[in-house]
């Protein structure tokens, strides 16, 4: 949806509304499987915690996923998680 924020209201009220609701209803377990982003976003940090702070609320497995650029894709696709800036990582790692 162009022009709208992706912040964590959106996400749980549109975006996960289906999965929250499933989940409610038949009481099972959720896996939100790798999510990530392949470019660097404005706001991308946030975007990526709203989505784990979601996740551990409900109670929802998750696995993140990290792209790195060093592949063939590096000439077009200049992005690598390695070159976050430093207080990425421990705030990551405050997820597991």
């Amino acid at each position: 949806m162009y022009g709208q924020t992706y912040d964590r209201a959106f996400l749980e009220d549109v975006l996960f509304a289906d999965v929250i609701s499933f989940q409610q209803t038949h009481d099972v377990p959720i896996l939100m499987g790798e999510f990530g982003m392949q470019y660097p976003q404005m706001g991308g940090v946030q975007y990526l915690s709203d989505h784990v702070d979601i996740a551990l609320a409900r109670g929802w497995h998750f696995a993140a996923w990290n792209f790195r650029s060093d592949t063939e894709d590096a000439a077009i696709i200049n992005f690598d998680y390695e070159k976050f800036p430093a207080e990425y990582w421990p705030e990551v790692l405050t997820w597991f």
